[in-house]
């Protein structure tokens, strides 16, 4: 018998109207790269003892003098004086822009929860004023000129001679205050990370502008965060005793703990940086 012959049909190609709607992206699709590994990892709760960790073996290296000198070693080299210097204006630069765009993308027109965001960064700014300046004062309290004559340290600074105190490091303090403040403010991430594409014509230029630069400033800061890192282990390493620098850790880590760990889970407060996103 002749053998038979099998026909192949092609497939119908489906072709798309004129008139026909583009449909909207399936709402489990998610904006964003961040996985939960990477928001995990850097959970303030995990981060707070490795940052401890670099204080306390640095300044065990800084009392046993066996740290080579460096570009870092130097009170005058450029990151110290342009970035640690400054460093809790560099952190503002980087998180209230983030801060604002994610709260107008997750506050679902219930803008007070902007201003609350916001709050929370002055509550931070507050702190970080009122610290640096109380470990000023503590410096002048307990100091003295190594020339006669000079009553204060910036008089005796102007004068070109040095001023001995009991100096809790101030940069201590500002790198691990901004690296705490900067991690619990991007768990918001989170719920970005799970934003739905709206097809609410109003809502739809927050789903495409916002979230791109939303995780623009979200790297931006986790750069800065590398850098406040490696700052806080040369000034470990290189300057400030060890219980200066100690003081000045657990300083910072009580105000988190204060903070965004007991008061902004309470009902009267700015809130926590956690949303659900609709």
């Amino acid at each position: 018998m002749p053998s038979r012959m099998t026909r192949h049909r092609k497939p119908k190609m489906k072709t798309r109207r004129a008139n026909d709607e583009v449909s909207p992206p399936n709402n489990d699709e998610t904006t964003c790269s961040f996985d939960d590994m990477t928001l995990g990892i850097l959970r303030p709760e995990k981060t707070v003892f490795f940052l401890f960790f670099i204080v306390f073996i640095g300044s065990i290296v800084y009392e046993l003098n066996v740290a080579p000198d460096s570009i870092f070693s130097n009170p005058q080299n450029l990151f110290n004086q342009v970035f640690v210097k400054w460093g809790w204006g560099w952190t503002l630069c980087f998180l209230t822009p983030y801060m604002v765009l994610s709260g107008l993308l997750t506050c679902d027109k219930q803008w007070y929860l902007v201003f609350k965001d916001g709050l929370r960064l002055a509550i931070a700014t507050f702190f970080w004023y009122i610290t640096v300046n109380l470990f000023l004062a503590i410096e002048q309290a307990t100091g003295a000129c190594d020339a006669e004559g000079f009553a204060t340290k910036k008089s005796c600074v102007h004068a070109e001679s040095n001023w001995k105190g009991f100096d809790i490091s101030g940069h201590t303090f500002i790198l691990m205050h901004s690296m705490l403040t900067i991690l619990e403010e991007l768990r918001s991430m989170n719920a970005i990370c799970k934003y739905k594409y709206s097809t609410d014509h109003n809502k739809k230029w927050l789903s495409k502008i916002l979230p791109p630069l939303i995780y623009i400033f979200a790297i931006l800061l986790l750069l800065l965060c590398c850098l406040w890192v490696w700052m806080l282990l040369c000034t470990a390493v290189y300057f400030h005793t060890f219980l200066e620098k100690i003081i000045a850790a657990v300083i910072a880590i009580v105000i988190w703990l204060l903070t965004y760990q007991f008061w902004y889970k309470k009902t009267f407060s700015p809130g926590s940086p956690v949303r659900t996103v609709e």
